[in-house]
């Protein structure tokens, strides 16, 4: 899950974002070091991709 994730502040990322349904394509899932998930509550079955962004890049920024 995103909260239990680590990285350096120096560290470099780069966020890619997969489709709501269908998730990252199998290539760029295997060109990534690792992959982070959110965890839902059970109330929805998926985030829009610009809401799990703002969600992702929120974390980022408060660990940085």
């Amino acid at each position: 899950p995103l909260w239990t994730a680590s990285w350096g502040p120096a560290e470099r990322l780069l966020i890619a974002m997969g489709s709501e349904g269908e998730g990252l394509s199998r290539a760029v899932e295997r060109a990534c070091d690792r992959t982070l998930e959110i965890p839902g509550t059970g109330v929805v079955e998926s985030l829009n991709v610009s809401v799990a962004c703002g969600i992702v890049l929120a974390e980022v920024r408060s660990r940085r």
